[in-house]
């Protein structure tokens, strides 16, 4: 027999498990999905500069297109921002030599307010279930200067094919 006070009827259980289910709504009920929020197109007469803003639209040459395909969705002029990931695979790959960083720089270099948010992994292999011990100690070696080679060949590449740099008012503090 169970401990007094500790016993619960299953029609008590199944409420308080409902009480739980109930506020989370769709996004915990399988294949359920939220319902789309409105989005609010920006007014026609601003002035000035648009708001800086972007999003992660994707990897790879097609990631470039989405960028103005991912404004007009919102109703809002192209975003400003582009916002790119390397992969983390291989020290090539961290490198920039996967071919994309060409077609972000032609990218930021068509407009002067344009910002390129670069995403670099610290090491390689960065997603493959390393074993705890390389774990514990790549980003000490890292630290140590072990892999600045590579960092050094990413900027050369990024610096050779033109895309430039804009520093922000609060660069330096």
């Amino acid at each position: 027999m169970a401990p007094r006070g500790t016993r619960r009827s299953l029609p008590a259980l199944f409420t308080a498990a409902l009480a739980l289910v109930l506020p989370a709504g769709p996004a915990c009920v399988p294949g359920g999905e939220p319902p789309p929020r409105p989005v609010r197109a920006a007014p026609a007469h601003e002035s000035g500069p648009p708001t800086a803003y972007g999003a992660y639209v994707g990897y790879g040459p097609e990631a470039v297109r989405r960028v103005a395909e991912f404004g007009a969705r919102l109703g809002r002029p192209e975003p400003r921002v582009g916002h790119a990931y390397l992969p983390g695979d291989t020290w090539t790959g961290i490198e920039g030599a996967a071919g994309d960083l060409d077609q972000w720089a032609q990218w930021r270099r068509a407009r002067q307010d344009r910002l390129l948010v670069l995403n670099v992994p610290m090491l390689d292999r960065n997603e493959a279930h390393l074993p705890d011990d390389v774990v514990r100690t790549e980003p000490g070696e890292g630290a140590g200067g072990r892999y600045d080679d590579h960092f050094r060949t990413l900027a050369r590449r990024l610096v050779q094919l033109g895309a430039p740099t804009r520093r922000s008012s609060s660069a330096g503090r």
